[in-house]
């Protein structure tokens, strides 16, 4: 009879999950992604070349769906070695992003007999690119390191989100997010006869200048669908689009293409 225990236990647990997504409406979901990303990056700061790579990107996302109201929030990290033309040069981004989201229905209509549902808000961010430039050398080291640089933004957005519902726990999502308001630090260069590299191009400082939409710009869209697996468990499919500019101390430039997919339970 105790061999059988365990057995029972997971019946019942499972049985649980079912009894309790039947009696009540499914708001909550919550799960992981992983996938690739195709990332380019052009730092005028560093280099005058453009560096690109694919590489794998993972992300946590939590999503609170209510009749009205949104609520959104990821965590995305990525390791991106990167390469260009020349074969001795290279570098390392790594890519943060934390992001909360809440946006409001605004209005609902249709198209080609489809039923959307548009919602518009803000989100609060931040995005940090930080990368290390290396030369190989065939000599004497078989690599040095040549600069370091960093785009890292804390931004206020504006948020647009479209849903297609086709049935409970199935939808697509297209999701918008552009920043009004930006505080962005980047390395800045030494002052003539101060050539404290050190300290002003290499350590890397978390606030920076305050900018506005103009200055800072950057669009970012998340294409998902969600639809049923098994019991609670909800499969993910998503495409992300990312592009940003910025021009201090010199621009720099960078754009991803994301494909993941993930797995979520619904309660």
């Amino acid at each position: 009879m105790y061999k059988s225990t365990p057995k029972i236990i997971v019946v019942l647990f499972f049985l649980f999950l079912s009894s309790s997504f039947a009696q009540k409406e499914v708001k909550n979901f919550i799960g992981g992604n992983f996938g690739i990303s195709d990332f380019h990056l052009k730092d005028i700061h560093a280099s005058p070349l453009i560096y690109s790579g694919t590489n794998s990107t993972p992300s946590f996302q939590y999503f609170y769906n209510e009749e009205i109201s949104r609520h959104y929030f990821e965590a995305t990290y990525s390791f991106n070695p990167l390469t260009t033309l020349s074969d001795n040069l290279n570098t390392s981004t790594d890519i943060i992003r934390f992001r909360y989201s809440y946006v409001h229905s605004s209005t609902d209509f249709d198209f080609l007999e489809m039923k959307f549902s548009l919602f518009g808000g803000g989100s609060v961010g931040t995005f940090l690119s930080l990368s290390n430039y290396y030369q190989d050398q065939q000599i004497i080291l078989p690599r040095i390191k040549i600069m370091k640089s960093w785009y890292w933004s804390h931004s206020l957005d504006i948020s647009l989100q479209l849903i297609h519902e086709l049935q409970p726990r199935q939808f697509f999502s297209l999701q918008l997010f552009i920043p009004l308001l930006s505080n962005v630090s980047r390395p800045q260069y030494s002052p003539s006869a101060d050539f404290n590299y050190p300290e002003l191009d290499w350590k890397l400082k978390m606030f920076g200048k305050t900018k506005f939409i103009i200055d800072n710009f950057s669009v970012n869209t998340i294409l998902t669908f969600q639809s049923p697996l098994y019991l609670n468990f909800n499969y993910q499919l998503s495409y992300e689009f990312f592009y940003s500019t910025y021009s201090e101390p010199k621009e720099v430039s960078m754009f991803m293409n994301s494909f993941r997919a993930g797995l979520f339970f619904c309660f």
